[in-house]
């Protein structure tokens, strides 16, 4: 048995609903031994300021039957953890709008706990919207969170340092990762500070052993950094998505250098397919990026994505 509490259009919980639903008297609840997913996860109208649903720790201890789990950050916490310990949880998802400075995060200790216990579990961390929550998100990493996707959907600070954490702590589990963002000024974000050193996203294709989806929207990168992830990471990955329009080449002679963005050519194309061994060319949008306003790109891109995963 599955349970998703209703959804509003725009995607933000009802929280009307939400709070009925941990009311002993409700009908779910009275099942709810036998409910195996369940969907608390929540898109915000605006990530920096929106109603707390608040449920204590204990909230999921009748769900003796739990195997997958989505909820936002704000209630993620130690003793939530630990009352999963006894259920046979296989996948979390969280989602981060925003890091409430009171927020007593996880610990290191608890989530060991936890994944030893249930050494299969999956975790898929999702930002949404929250440029703030970006560049904290390095706090409320632990190094034993089992993460094997990562969504940074329009938070405007995945930077070097970020990544390399990712690679660092999560080469065993990692298999997605999607970075996605509006250009600035209709021109691609850099996450690459030091251009003169090795792409931190082809260090983390050569670690991330189990890497199998990359997706790059609204960031720049080099077409060599594309063939070397292609070539590190070859068939394994199974999805490569970069539109033209984010990759740019260099040319460089004595006396000048330049970039060029969209202006890869088929000897290009050519090496990335035969490393991937299929047919490989940059993704075209479905929406352009570059032309919506933030909401509606946002609304546009993510929405289907997080709908799917929580099967709504």
């Amino acid at each position: 048995m599955e349970c998703h509490l209703q959804c509003q259009g725009d995607g933000e919980l009802n929280e009307r609903h939400g709070k009925a639903f941990f009311d002993s008297k409700c009908n779910i609840m009275r099942h709810a031994h036998r409910i195996r997913s369940l969907h608390l996860a929540t898109i915000k109208r605006n990530p920096a300021s929106y109603e707390f649903l608040e449920f204590s720790s204990n909230a999921l201890t009748a769900f003796s039957s739990l195997n997958n789990l989505s909820l936002d950050y704000d209630h993620l916490s130690d003793g939530l953890l630990l009352s999963l310990m006894d259920k046979p949880i296989a996948s979390m998802t969280v989602h981060v709008h925003a890091i409430d400075p009171r927020h007593p995060h996880t610990t290191e200790t608890t989530w060991k706990s936890l994944v030893d216990r249930h050494p299969g579990l999956k975790l898929a961390i999702t930002v949404l919207e929250s440029p703030d929550a970006a560049s904290h998100l390095i706090s409320i990493f632990r190094a034993s969170m089992p993460v094997n996707v990562l969504r940074l959907l329009f938070s405007t600070c995945v930077n070097e340092s970020l990544i390399n954490y990712v690679t660092v702590h999560y080469s065993s589990s990692l298999e997605v990762i999607h970075i996605v963002d509006l250009p600035s000024e209709g021109f691609p974000l850099m996450y690459n500070t030091f251009p003169d050193q090795i792409d931190p996203l082809v260090i983390l294709a050569w670690k991330c052993s189990h890497l199998k989806e990359l997706i790059l929207i609204g960031y720049c990168i080099q077409d060599e950094s594309i063939v070397a992830i292609a070539r590190l990471r070859g068939s394994r990955l199974e999805n490569l998505l970069i539109p033209a329009s984010c990759i740019f080449t260099c040319t460089e002679s004595d006396d000048y250098s330049y970039i060029e963005f969209a202006s890869v050519d088929e000897f290009f194309f050519e090496k990335v397919s035969t490393s991937l061994s299929r047919p490989w060319r940059p993704h075209e949008l479905a929406i352009d990026l570059w032309n919506e306003s933030c909401t509606a790109a946002f609304r546009s891109y993510i929405l289907p994505i997080l709908f799917n995963e929580q099967h709504y």
